[in-house]
């Protein structure tokens, strides 16, 4: 995804417009094993995320991504466990104003679930 914007930025005494391209991307990546008699094959899956930095009048933001891995093992037709992992970058913000500047950061911590499912 391709983003052109225009955005104004004060200054202090003057405003500007600020001209930016800014883009994107996300996908997915599935595999599917064959099925087993009536039991559904294993799925494995990973995703991601990732913005390029952009700028909001006076905030700037960071570019940030985000992704995660997922198995799926079917016991029967009824009974799967799927485990994900999840991972995200740093996000980072800046304010720059005529009188205020302040910069924020955050880290997710990576996260792995654990899920057991039962269909009836």
């Amino acid at each position: 995804n391709l983003f052109d914007e225009r955005s104004l930025v004060d200054g202090g005494e003057a405003t500007r417009v600020l001209h930016m391209l800014r883009y994107s991307t996300n996908g997915t990546l599935e595999w599917s094993a064959r099925d087993r008699g009536t039991i559904p094959g294993d799925v494995a899956q990973l995703q991601w995320s990732w913005n390029s930095a952009s700028r909001e009048y006076q905030i700037r933001k960071g570019s940030w991504y985000d992704a995660s891995v997922a198995y799926t093992h079917n016991f029967s037709k009824t009974m799967s466990i799927t485990g994900t992992f999840r991972f995200s970058g740093v996000s980072q913000y800046r304010l720059v104003a005529p009188l205020a500047e302040e910069t924020t950061r955050r880290q997710r911590t990576p996260e792995f679930q654990l899920k057991l499912y039962k269909t009836l």
